[in-house]
């Protein structure tokens, strides 16, 4: 029995011709005993009789459970989320680490775990350079309720007034429209882990975007622990 499927995106819609990230949980009963992944594809009707592809790449199973859509704590790396780089035109990069660091502005402990040992992702910021973004997994339309996220940012930096900041932005994959929803920093916080959300609404599909200003060379920006 399937345990997922992914409908045919049509040349028109939003998301097609892209890399779309999934997760699929396999069931207490399921893992306990041997088992194999087989992947099909099932064609019917009208789509029979257009051109398609379908393609699989970086499939990677895990010994622990899934988290939910578009959650991070990135003990496990980036989940469902992936940097662009602006085209290899980025000055800087967000990078994966621990509290186990001999540079003074990283934090030494992550929000996850409360210990040195715990992940988080951070940039170290590039004077008037560009920094990547952090790019979340295509998601369905929020529904009239609308969403909310919440992140743990730290913003640290020697110079008050040049450290850098985190701002979150929504991209509508309707009309690739990109929206301002969340801003913070532009000033010392101090070396601690704050706590930001934000609602929104959207009925169409979507990414959200996570970009980091920059500030001086003495300035670092992490998050941790992203939640919807």
């Amino acid at each position: 029995f399937p345990l997922w499927s992914q409908p045919l995106i049509q040349n028109s819609q939003a998301g097609a011709g892209q890399w779309q990230i999934a997760q699929v949980p396999v069931g207490h009963g399921l893992a306990l005993a041997p088992f194999h992944v087989l992947f099909e594809e099932f064609v019917q009707g009208a789509a029979m009789s257009t051109d398609h592809g379908v393609y699989v790449d970086d499939v990677f199973v895990r010994d622990q459970s899934c988290l939910p859509p578009g959650d991070c704590d990135f003990e496990n790396g980036l989940c469902t989320w992936s940097v662009d780089d602006n085209g290899g035109v980025s000055t800087s990069s967000w990078l994966r680490g621990t509290g186990q660091s001999s540079d003074p502005l990283r934090p030494q402990l992550d929000h996850s775990t409360g210990t040195p040992y715990g992940s988080y992702v951070y940039v170290e910021n590039t004077p008037g350079g560009l920094t990547p973004y952090l790019v979340s997994e295509v998601f369905r339309p929020t529904g009239p309720r609308g969403r909310c996220m919440t992140v743990w940012v730290y913003i640290v930096g020697s110079w008050t007034d040049q450290v850098g900041g985190i701002s979150v932005f929504i991209k509508d994959l309707a009309t690739n429209d990109t929206t301002p929803a969340w801003k913070e920093g532009d000033f010392n916080l101090g070396a601690k882990w704050n706590f930001g959300s934000f609602g929104f609404y959207l009925d169409t599909p979507y990414v959200v975007l996570i970009r980091v200003s920059s500030g001086s060379l003495q300035s670092l920006v992490a998050l941790d622990d992203i939640v919807f």
